[in-house]
């Protein structure tokens, strides 16, 4: 970590999960000398609640042993929290640095890799729904409020060994959820290596599959399922077989993409990682089909989340049309 330039007092918690290289080792010997406090936290699960849980100080700042902060990090991701006592996270701007060089396809698939250029908020006109990726800043109140409200993953332990901006994602829509503002600050930079083995079109395919089935359950958060007067048609929407259907219309509507991913690589088309998409959605139903109802009544329920007037109202009725 480069040096920080910080009026803050601050610390690193080292989380540690199941460690299967030198991490906390080599860390501990390039910290030594250093005045800022370094602790380490077994923690066997994907999650980092027990890191969050052992911080010391409001402002939680996730990063991994991928990336590289600016030297002034540390002191505006705290200046963006005292600026705005509304906010419950903020997400940094990421750069990736490459070991090998850019693949044409990179660009338009960068999301998946949980990479967000200063051209993406250029780009973007709409508020964000929810953060992932390294640089992610949490409120620490913010989430004690969550915790304390009965918020818990909805896919729980079986999380491990998915995607961890699943992770991200679904605490960031929880945070919204309960009122909360969540956002992106451009004086918060960092940069990220991606390995060379994560530039194969191969991996890229089976990123977006896994990405896909580990946010099934999410579509608890979004507008149509948090409708306190849903329809007919809403409450069909709930059912993981209705949504499995209309993943294979979808899918139906993509033959030569389909058939591409089948028999060959697909290497550089879109279509096949959008198939990817749909087939990793497919999976992530079938897994948790069990969950899928339940997920969607729990969150709707849920007694952490600010409920909105608009979603009491019914939607106006079209007038009938009489003939004499």
């Amino acid at each position: 970590m480069q040096k920080q330039v910080a009026r803050v007092p601050w610390e690193v918690v080292l989380v540690a999960n199941v460690e299967t290289d030198n991490t906390v080792r080599t860390a501990l010997s390039f910290w030594e000398n250093c005045p800022i406090p370094i602790r380490v936290v077994r923690d066997g699960r994907l999650g980092l609640d027990q890191g969050a849980c052992e911080a010391k100080y409001e402002v939680l700042g996730f990063l991994d042993d991928r990336s590289w902060i600016a030297p002034n990090w540390v002191q505006m991701a705290n200046e963006a929290f005292v600026r705005d006592p509304t906010l419950g996270a903020v997400g940094s701007v990421c750069e990736p640095v490459f070991e090998i060089p850019e693949p044409e396809w990179f660009r338009k698939c960068h999301p998946l890799y949980a990479i967000l250029t200063e051209s993406d908020l250029n780009q973007r006109h709409e508020p964000f729904t929810y953060l992932y990726g390294a640089g992610l800043c949490v409120r620490k109140s913010t989430w004690s409020q969550l915790i304390q409200g009965g918020f818990r993953s909805l896919s729980g332990d079986e999380l491990q060994g998915q995607l961890r901006e699943s992770v991200d994602t679904e605490l960031t829509l929880a945070i919204r959820l309960a009122g909360w503002k969540i956002g992106t600050e451009r004086r918060l930079q960092l940069r990220r290596l991606i390995a060379a083995e994560h530039l194969r079109w191969i991996y890229l395919r089976r990123l977006q599959r896994h990405a896909a089935a580990s946010r099934v359950l999410f579509d608890a958060y979004t507008s149509d399922n948090l409708s306190m007067r849903m329809g007919l048609k809403g409450r069909f929407r709930q059912l993981w077989w209705f949504q499995t259907a209309l993943s294979f219309m979808e899918l139906a509507h993509l033959p030569k993409g389909t058939i591409s991913a089948v028999i060959s690589k697909g290497e550089n088309r879109q279509d096949v990682i959008e198939v990817e998409r749909i087939v990793g959605r497919i999976l992530g139903l079938l897994r948790w089909w069990k969950r899928y109802g339940w997920s969607c009544r729990h969150v709707r329920y849920a007694p952490w989340r600010l409920r909105r007037p608009d979603e009491y109202l019914r939607r106006p009725r079209q007038p009938r049309v009489q003939y004499s």
